[in-house]
């Protein structure tokens, strides 16, 4: 044994100056002992040394520190000047400026930039591979010869000088490895050749025992075959492993080698210099450590001790803190404070490895002196950065390899067990008060808590076998367990005077803050870490309690204690970057551009790793599983009383769970915080490019708001924080700098292109799954709110922030029992709302800010559909419970005052540029559902619809330029799908929907100038909206503008532009049968639609408070929607047809200091005045709004100032319809020009109204019917009227009318009565509907009470209530009426022509019309009827003549009126004088000083009655004439050839555009001509009143004809004209044809032969075989003048079925004939062609024709003629059943006859013909019977129908009745008698001894005759009713009478009405027999009556008739 002494000295030169001691002189003794042998004596180690050390001291001063960190500094600077080193010059810096700044740039450009721009050539990749090739070649060969060339030494070492780190040792072991296979022999210099003989690194030591054995090999086949014995040694070598085996001799106790260390005390103190005391000491004493190794069990141990460990700070008044000491917790000195075992292979062979850790507790206690001189004694110095330390990292190649389920058996089977106890007893933490410890400071004591950690034992688990436990079970048990238990945690407040030792160690105590707490964790470690399904480490533990408790008092205390405790003063504000500016980027720090060099031993590095990763495909391994549970947490916020802690506040949250995984790449928990490595192989795949995830989820949370609990806590929480005064420091503001600093940083910010832009930094998720707020007070609740599925989402990244959130679901429930809303606000949809924010960092800065594509926020949200129920009880509840916080409501509004303060402040600074905010909004807006009340089902449901807002940014367009480009912010904003409806609230859910308002769709645009305080070109805002065509309400909206700047300047602030495409308003008629309000909308009650379209606003506001606006509206409709009523056309009002183009309304207002002044045009407008309808539209607002326009009316008139109105009104067009369901139905149309002017001020007021142009037209209805069918009743005129006010004088008003042409016709009477009688027929359906049956309908009633008008009496002694006196007030109104005409004419549709002439005037003066009226009015009246016969218009009412003239004046007449009082009466009663007020009357004068004279003449009656019918007929609405139209007079060609017509000027020739005087027709065409209606009205009246021959005629010429002599058109007739012919010279005559046909004139020309065909078919006329023309039936034919002296020939014209046949023409018939046979017969027979013995008869009768003038020839050859031709027998159907006929021969071809018609039997002839009649369907039976055709019959005649189907042959006698003309036999089939029975009883008839039933049933008449012997005599009948006697006989003869019969039987006597009436035919009589008695309800109910004693009751329904 040998004792060896050592004297070390340790010392660090920082300066060649001054020497400082880092560690002081260290003693120590040192002992080794050593067995020679070892191998055979195991009584002592092979080797065994100790060590003594005595003490080690460390001293550090802050000079020491501050030269490491400038020795750190240097090598940080030299770091990063190593790739541009071989560029450096060799020059100093002095004087070459030039040549350094070339290294600068050459330096950067080949480093940064070359490499960059080359890497990607092919050039520069051909000549780096060409580089590589030949230096791995040349190194090839090196490295296989023993001694290398020079000349490849020096290649190499060039290549090496080009090629960097990376590609040299690429290239070297791919050297080396085709070396090796290729069995070359690599030389290494420095190493022996032959390997097979080298031991390793440690091999002395084993061969140092004398022993050497030989390696036993294995042989692995598969591995000597792919790999040599050197390529075997460098594997195993690289993987640790050693084929050496274990030596069996030696005892497994044996410990061959034991080293122990023994440290007696080591202290380290930190000082600020020499000189200073000592900042900090650590003083460890008692370090000893003992290592040994026993070989034969490859085991080691090691242990080691600590006894005590002393901290001390800084002392202070000769005292030193004790910053951590061991010695004050424990005192048995033989306990070591750390104790420290670890083995392998212990001799008991229980494990394979064992760990004992134990510790002594430690205290702590915080010392802020020392802690803060600590913290200035290591800040870096101020000249010293170190930005960036470099080192290579060396490599490790690791092998992964997948697992089966059989090596992990094999692993579990030989996995090494490890036994670990670890016990860390509890250390604790003194925080003192003021940062020092004393005995009487205040402690805050944190209690870290005991650890204790031991090894589960595997032997209790049972056996795995292979195939029999799947790889689940086999993973979860490939871990190695470890049970932890952490206890006592907890943290304590104890003030000076109180015990925290006893404390400490109780569960709970009034100094306890966190109570006592234990975790139980148990901890996993795997055996296999290279599965990624398997965790290398697993965690789970529990926590069953953390209670945290807390008063005011006690947190007071500690916020005082924390403030109390001195903190380490800040760093200065380091000012290089004020006194340098580095360039843009550094090359190295961010490399914005381009990647570091490629010679970078950093970059050469890191970038083989990567491709190494890559080529081994690394797997994200799970490295660590976490599982963790508290199940509560409770924390109270308490009160101190006295001495007890009340609690204030409690939040309990139970089952609180975390899950952590840590993988090779991430870390999830389920907080999921993911940290993932930026170069991972997965970052973009598996993470999203997520660096960190935070996810939290909440599952269930209640929140209680008591409203007493909620007082008590907010007084709680007012009184916790301590009183602090604030402290306001003024700071140098350096303007300049900071601006110059901004710019720079903003432009490297934008120059900056940061790398990784698309990872995300930080990602943060928070999960809501339900929140309940209950709202309570002390005895009841008020409200819950639930809110479920709250998500939220905030995604960082280095250029912008990301911020997400959605909500699922949010209920407020009204807790009231008795409510029937339940639910105040609930969603109906998937989600609440979706918002989305992003916030992009200094996106618009620099150069950006003209981009408008970049903005600094962008916002999406999307809000679902919220449903809110407004009941007030549950409103008001709410704001109650609000109102109580009273005090935090004031204190938030202070705040928000002080923010809009420093908001304000804020706003110049802004001015210029503003933040850009891009917006993508889309809310479903919530449904308000407004309840009637809070018990009532009714709601009110307010539907908002959908909202969208986005904007966009553009820059205006200036004519100036400026520095900064004005941007502007345009966004729209989109409303849609708004709707208000009614509906009804049961069972939780609405029911119907009864629509109030349609969908609407807005759009608003608006447009906010972000440059509005220095660019004024634009206005600060303008808006512009749109409303799509929806059905809509009126909506205002008011906007506000703040100014900020100087008024001086007039600008535009604000410009409103909006548009509404349509507007519509459906209207529905009240229902009185309704039985609730909120059923579904019947469609039959849909009233009137009312549609605004295309309706635009632009409202402009300057800065002096001006303001311009105006309302365009383009179209107006009102629609009729009633469906019960058939209309031509719904619309009642629009835009005039062809003015689409134009604006029907235009609304200008201007407001200025001047006044206001109002614009109106209204123009084009379309408005259909039918009166019913516009009356029931305007009832609706009427009814509804009567009060509110009471209350508009009675409201005070506010003074106005200067107000201007102007309303012009252009070419409105108003109809008068009179039948809405036809489109040509008779209507009036009213156009005008008005313009009204309105100027008040407060000293005048003035108005004046124009009516220009008023005229009213009567035509069709819809305009596409008018053409040509137009007639004026209101001929043009004007209205002027003016009024005056000036001040307080009175006003005077004038009102002119120059003339009134008004014109009167049925057609125009039948449509006024047809409107005005609408409204009578409201008024009368109104009063019908009369509602339920009052209950005291039958109950007596005193007549007194009814109030009935004659009933009652006057009562003279009524004292009326007085009469205020009437005042004359001075207003006068002149009527000055210059003429007026009023025209009766007659005539089918508007082409009438004047009957009756009426001329007026009126002049007249009102004054006084409010109080005493006066009027005066003068009346002129003339007269003039037509005489049609004569053509002269004559007076009806005689003008009057003037004396000693010849002039004629009209007849004046005088109307006064005047409302004067009675004598005021006088009452004297015992000295008293009653006055009183007096009585009014008013008193109306009518006189005319001239004599009045009408002339009547028997044409003038005529006339007059001609009109009485015609206006009659159009009253009572019954004539369809009003169908028709027709001109006045109409000229007919029917000569047979061309005419030429020449009208006199008094004549209009309609439908003919060009104004010829002459117009050609040709044969069949017709010219329509009417009165030529001058414009001066005195004119055309006396034009209409000398009408004359000498005005009104035409001259027509025929072709090739003389023309005919002036044929005037007054007078109705025929007269005949002469005329020659031009060619041959003959004169022929020609007829004109005068016929009044409805009022209208029909001018014939014609020929003088005229045939008039009465057949039922056409019949062709021939001239010789030429077929002139065809003659229709029931019309006339005129020969053509060449024709009418020729031979005429006649044939039927067969039918399209050719059913009548086809016939042979007849014999011809001269003209010689027609005059000799006038009035005579003459017959034609026209042959069948198919029969012989068929052929049809045609009977002709020659007329003459009626001439109005003599004839101007003698001859008779020019006489005019009318030839008729008639068919030889007419069959006529009297009886009320079909009957069919034959006749005889025809084949039994039967015809049918309808009741009531007719038909001509073309072949009959007299005494010849027989029919076969059959009547069919009487009785239920048909008839038969044969009628013979004879002359010379009785007028009444009888034929016997038999009965065909009975078998006795039931006669039937059916009356005949003959009629003979010439060239007719009218043949008449009736019966005398139809017997109709009403009486619902079986009648019978006896006549002539013969009984005929009539049964009950049968509801069509009986035929009833007398027996024809009998027929002529006075006859009369009986009649039976059911079962009764003959009654006695009476006649049916007394037509026109009604009586009763009287029929008894033996039960009672039958009483029976007999109505008898002629029929429309005269030859039968109608005889109904009704009951006697019958009742008819004409009252507003429903009877029933009853016969007395009878109980059966008989309903009668309102307006019915019951027997």
């Amino acid at each position: 044994m040998y004792h060896l002494v050592l004297n070390i000295l340790i010392a660090l030169f920082i300066s060649t100056s001054v020497c400082f001691l880092v560690f002081r002189p260290i003693s120590a003794k040192a002992k080794l002992l050593m067995n020679p042998r070892s191998d055979v004596d195991f009584s002592s180690p092979k080797m065994d040394l100790d060590v003594n050390l005595q003490d080690i001291t460390v001293e550090f001063n802050k000079p020491q520190y501050f030269s490491v960190m400038e020795l750190l500094e240097s090598i940080d600077m030299m770091t990063r000047n190593l790739p541009y080193r071989k560029y450096r010059p060799d020059v100093p810096l002095h004087n070459n400026a030039k040549t350094w700044w070339k290294y600068v740039i050459y330096g950067i450009l080949e480093v940064n930039v070359q490499p960059k721009l080359q890497m990607w050539s092919w050039e520069h990749i051909r000549h780096h591979r060409k580089q590589v090739k030949n230096y791995k070649d040349m190194y090839k060969t090196k490295i296989t010869s023993k001694k290398p060339n020079e000349e490849i030494l020096k290649l190499l070492e060039e290549f090496e000088k080009a090629l960097d780190i990376f590609n040299i040792t690429l290239a070297r072991q791919q050297a080396e490895v085709e070396a090796t296979k290729a069995g070359l022999k690599i030389y290494r210099p420095g190493v022996k050749q032959d390997d097979e003989n080298s031991g390793g690194w440690f091999s002395w030591i084993w061969s140092w025992s004398g022993e050497k054995k030989d390696e036993q090999k294995q042989e692995v086949k598969g591995l000597e075959e792919l790999m040599t014995r050197e390529e075997k040694a460098k594997l195993y070598a690289a993987i640790g492993y050693s084929e050496t085996a274990v030596d069996p001799t030696l005892p497994k106790s044996y410990e061959a080698m034991k080293f122990s260390v023994k440290l007696l005390s080591m202290s380290i103190s930190i000082r600020e210099n020499k000189q200073t005391p000592e900042l900090v000491e650590f003083a460890l004493t008692g370090l000893s450590t003992v290592f040994t190794q026993r070989p034969g069990a490859q085991a080691i141990r090691f242990e080691t001790k600590i006894t005590s460990l002393d901290v001390t700070g800084m002392s202070r008044e000769k005292c030193t803190p004790c910053l951590l000491s061991s010695r004050t917790v424990y005192s048995d000195k033989s306990t070591s404070l750390l104790s420290i075992m670890f083995e392998t292979n212990p001799l008991d062979e229980k494990a394979d490895q064992r760990l004992r850790i134990e510790s002594q507790p430690l205290e702590i206690v915080y010392d802020a002196m020392t802690i803060n001189s600590l913290v200035d004694f290591f800040r870096p110095p101020k000249d010293v950065h170190l930005e960036q330390l470099t080192s290579a990292t060396l490599m490790k190649l690791e092998e992964f390899r997948e697992k089966t389920s059989t090596g992990l058996l094999y692993v579990i089977e030989t996995q090494k067990v490890l036994d670990l106890k670890i016990n860390l007893m509890a250390s604790y933490i003194i925080v003192p008060q003021n940062g020092f410890y004393e005995r009487t400071s205040n402690l805050l004591l944190l209690d870290l808590g005991s650890l204790k950690m031991e090894s589960k034992s595997r032997s209790d688990l049972s056996e795995l076998r292979v195939g029999q436990s799947t790889i689940e079970d086999i993973m979860s048990r490939a871990y190695d367990s470890f049970d932890i238990q952490l206890s006592s945690i907890q943290l304590l407040y104890s003030k000076h005077d109180e015990n925290w030792q006893e404390a400490r160690k109780l569960k709970y105590s009034s100094q306890h803050i966190l109570q006592p707490l234990d975790v139980k964790v148990e901890f996993s470690r795997a055996m296999v870490v290279t599965d990624a399904r398997m965790p290398k480490f697993k965690l789970s533990g529990q926590l069953p309690l953390l209670s945290i408790q807390i008063s005011d008092q006690k947190l007071t205390s500690i916020l005082e204690l924390i403030d109390s405790i001195p903190k380490p003063e800040s760093a200065p504000a380091s000012k290089s970057e004020e006194e340098f500016y580095d360039a843009l980027s550094s090359p190295v720090e961010d490399m914005p551009f381009f990647e570091a060099p490629s010679v970078s031993l950093k970059r050469a590095s890191s970038t083989r790793q990567k491709k190494l990763r890559k080529q081994e495909s690394l797997k994200n391994m799970t490295e660590f599983q976490l599982r963790f549970e508290v199940a509560e947490v409770l924390i109270k916020l308490c009160r101190l009383t006295g001495n007890t802690e009340t609690p204030v506040l409690k939040l309990d949250i139970v089952g609180l769970g975390t899950e952590l995984k840590l993988r090779t790449f991430d870390m999830t928990a389920n907080a999921f915080l993911r940290e993932a490595d930026i170069n991972g192989p997965e970052l973009k795949t598996a993470y999203q490019n997520v660096l960190q995830k935070i996810k939290v989820n909440f599952s269930s949370l209640d929140v209680h708001l008591h409203t007493e609990a909620l007082l008590n806590a907010m007084n709680y929480l007012n009184n916790l924080l301590p009183k602090q005064e604030t402290k306001v420091a003024e700071e140098p503001v350096h303007e300049k700098i900071e601006e110059k600093k901004d710019v720079l940083k903003k432009l490297s910010k934008f120059l900056y292109c940061p790398p990784y832009e698309d990872v995300i930094d930080l990602n943060i998720c928070a999960d809501l799954s339900c929140l309940r707020i209950f709202i309570r007070e002390k005895k009841h609740r008020i409200a819950e709110i639930h809110i479920e599925g709250l998500d939220s989402q905030v995604i960082m990244k280095k250029a912008a922030t990301e911020v997400t959130a959605k909500l699922k679901n949010i209920i407020i429930v009204d807790s009231d029992e008795m409510a029937l809303y339940k639910k105040a606000l609930y969603i109906t949809g998937k989600e609440v709302f979706n918002f989305r924010m992003m916030s992009y960092v200094n996106a618009t800065d620099g150069i950006a800010y003209t981009n408008m594509d970049v903005v600094d926020n962008r916002i999406y949200l999307t809000v679902g559909c919220i449903q809110v129920v407004f009941v007030n009880k549950f409103v008001s509840s709410i704001l109650a419970f609000i109102n109580n916080f009273q005090a935090a409501k004031e204190a938030l509004t202070e705040a928000t005052v002080q923010a809009a303060e420093k908001a304000a402040t804020g706003v110049k600074e802004l001015a210029e540029r503003s933040s850009r905010l891009a917006l993508d909004i889309n809310i479903k807006a919530p449904v308000v559902i407004v309840p009637q009340s809070a018990m009532s089902a009714n709601v009110l449901v307010a539907d908002l619809g959908l909202i969208t807002v986005k904007n966009q940014f553009f820059i205006a367009k200036t004519k100036t330029r400026y520095n900064l480009p004005p941007v502007v912010d345009s966004m729209t904003v989109k409303l849609s799908e708004l709707k208000l409806y009614r509906s009804c609230y049961e069972q939780g859910s609405l029911q119907t929907e009864v629509q109030l308002l349609q969908p609407l769709n807005l759009e608003v645009a608006v447009e906010r100038n972000l440059a509005a305080a220095w660019y004024n070109e634009v206005p600060d805002i303008e808006i512009s909206g749109r409303l799509k065509p929806m059905n809509v309400s009126v909506t205002v909206v008011t906007s506000a503008v703040v100014e900020l700047h100087s008024p001086m300047k007039i600008k535009t602030t604000l410009k409103l532009d909006f548009r509404f495409d349509s507007l519509t308003l459906v209207l529905y008629s009240p229902n009185s049968k309704q039985v609730t309000n909120l059923d579904q909308r019947d469609d039959l009650l849909k009233l009137a639609e009312f549609k605004l379209v295309l309706m635009s606003a632009a409202v402009k506001m300057l800065s002096d408070g001006s303001m311009n606006a105006s309302v365009k509206l383009a179209n107006c409709t009102l629609d009729d929607k009633r469906q019960a009523i058939q209309k031509a056309t719904p619309r009642m009002v629009e835009m005039k047809h062809g003015f689409e183009k134009k604006v029907m309304v235009d609304i200008s207002y201007k407001q200025g200091r001047d006044g206001t002044v109002l614009d109106v045009i209204v123009q084009e407008i379309y408005l259909c005045a039918s009166m019913e309808f516009l009356l029931t539209v305007a009832d609706i607002f009427l009814k509804a709004n009567a009060e509110t326009l009471w209350t508009l009316l009675l409201s005070p008139v506010q003074p106005v100032s200067t107000m201007e109105m102007n309303i012009v009104v252009k070419n409105p067009e108003i109809v008068f319809v009179a039948d809405l369901t036809r489109s040509d139905a008779p209507a009036l149309v009213v156009t005008t020009q008005c313009e009204v002017f309105i100027k008040n001020s407060p000293e005048r007021y003035s108005m004046t109204a124009a009516v220009k142009e008023i005229q009213m037209k009567a035509c069709p209805f819809l305009p596409e019917k008018r053409k040509g069918n137009i007639t004026t009743v209101l001929q043009p005129c004007d209205f002027f009227f003016e009024m005056k006010q000036s001040g307080t004088n009175p006003q005077t008003a004038d009102l002119t009318i120059k003339s009134l042409t008004i014109k009167v016709s049925p057609i125009i009477i039948n449509t006024v009565i047809t409107i005005t009688s609408a409204l009578y027929q409201t008024a009368e359906t109104t009063e019908e509907e009369i509602s339920q049956i009052p209950p005291d309908l039958w109950n007596k009633k005193d007549i007194k009470n009814l109030k009935m008008w004659f009933l009652e009496e006057a009562n003279e002694n009524d004292d009326t209530n007085p009469t205020a006196e009437l005042i004359p007030t001075g207003e006068s109104l002149k009527i000055n009426i210059d003429s007026v005409f009023l025209t009766l004419e007659a005539g089918v549709g508007h082409r009438t022509v004047p009957m009756l002439l009426a001329k007026s005037s009126f002049l007249g003066e009102v004054k006084n019309w409010t109080t005493l009226i006066n009027l005066r009015s003068r009346l002129e009246l003339e007269v003039h009827y037509f005489n049609e016969m004569f053509g002269v218009w004559e007076p009806l009412l005689e003008p009057l003549e003037v004396e000693k003239t010849d002039f004629f004046k009209p007849w004046i007449l005088e109307i006064k009126m005047k409302k004067k009082a009675k004598k005021a009466l006088v009452e004297s009663d015992a000295e008293e004088e009653n006055y009183k007020v007096p009585e009014y009357k008013t008193v109306i004068n009518v006189s005319s000083k001239d004599q009045l004279n009408i002339t009547l003449s028997k044409c003038g009656l005529q006339m007059l009655s001609n009109l009485g019918t015609a206006f009659a007929e159009a009253a009572s609405q019954t004539s369809d004439i009003f169908k028709k139209d027709r001109a006045p007079f109409v000229i007919i060609n029917s000569l047979g050839l061309p005419i030429t017509v020449s009208p006199s000027d008094s004549f209009s020739v309609l439908n003919v555009e060009c104004r010829e005087k002459i117009f050609h027709l040709r044969d069949g065409e017709n010219l329509n001509m009417e009165f030529v209606r001058t414009k001066n009205e005195s004119d055309q009246f006396t034009a209409m009143t000398t009408l004359s021959s000498k005005r009104f005629y035409i001259q027509i010429c025929p072709h090739n004809h003389s023309t005919v002599e002036k044929i005037p058109l007054t007078k109705v007739g025929r007269c005949i004209y002469r005329v020659r012919h031009e060619e041959s010279g003959v004169e022929r005559s020609i007829v004109c044809q005068i016929d009044t046909v409805e009022g209208s004139k029909m001018i014939t020309i014609r020929s003088p032969i005229q045939i008039r065909n009465h057949f039922s078919i056409p019949l062709n006329i021939f001239e010789e075989g030429r077929c002139l023309g065809t003659a229709s039936p029931e019309n006339e034919f005129n020969i053509p003048l060449s024709s009418y002296r020729s031979m005429l020939s006649l044939q039927p014209l067969a039918n399209e079925n050719r059913v009548d046949g086809e016939y042979d023409m007849c014999e011809g018939i001269t003209f010689d004939e027609i005059m000799k046979n006038v009035d005579s017969l003459l017959q034609r027979k026209c042959q069948s062609a198919r029969s012989t013995n068929y052929s049809l008869i045609i009977n002709i009768v020659p007329v003459k024709d009626m001439l109005t003038s003599p004839l101007c020839a003698e001859d008779q050859w020019d006489f005019p003629y009318v030839v008729h031709l008639w068919p030889s027998v007419l069959l006529r159907n009297l009886l009320p059943y079909q009957i069919t006929y034959s006749v005889e021969g025809n084949g039994n071809k039967y015809d049918t006859l309808q009741e009531g018609c007719s038909a001509q039997i073309h072949n009959a002839v007299l005494d010849q013909t027989k029919l076969d009649l059959q009547l069919l369907s009487y009785l239920d039976q048909n008839w038969k019977s044969e009628y013979h055709i004879k002359s010379n019959l009785p007028d009444i005649s009888f034929t016997t129908f038999y009965c065909i189907t009975e078998l006795d042959k039931t006669e039937l006698d059916i009356a005949v009745h003959v009629t003979y003309t010439t060239g007719q036999m009218v043949i008449a089939i009736h019966s005398p008698y139809w017997m109709v029975n009403k009486t619902g009883r079986m009648l019978q008839y006896k006549a002539d001894g013969i009984h005929r039933k009539h049964p009950p049933d049968y509801k069509r008449p009986l035929l009833f005759s007398f027996q024809p012997k009998n027929f002529l005599q006075n006859n009369k009948v009986q009649l039976m009713v059911t079962d009764s006697e003959l009654s006695d006989p009476f006649s049916l003869d007394t037509v026109g009478s009604h009586g009763s019969v009287k029929c008894k039987s033996h039960k009672k006597e039958y009483q029976v009405g007999v109505t008898i009436n002629n029929s429309s035919f005269n030859i039968t009589r109608i005889v109904t027999f009704t009951p006697f008695f019958m009742i008819s309800n004409r009252s507003k109910y429903t009877l029933e009556v009853a016969e007395e004693g009878k109980e059966k009751w008989i309903p009668i329904v309102l307006q019915q008739v019951n027997l």
